[in-house]
């Protein structure tokens, strides 16, 4: 799984950058869509944060 997790990391961070990109698009079609989706990017950029920060803390657990 640990082999996996820059795979995982690149695509959280554009699901992040899609959900923000994405709110800002529709923001003409629905008064809130800017806020979902900075609200939705946000999520997808902390989920990254973590799975980066599980990656890089694996030196440690192995040794």
């Amino acid at each position: 799984m640990r082999r996996h997790m820059p795979r995982i990391l690149v695509i959280l961070l554009l699901l992040a950058a899609g959900g923000v990109l994405g709110g800002s698009l529709l923001r003409n079609t629905h008064p809130r869509a800017e806020i979902i989706g900075w609200s939705i990017g946000l999520l997808f950029a902390f989920l990254a944060a973590f799975a980066a920060a599980h990656v890089f803390s694996g030196e440690r657990d192995e040794g």
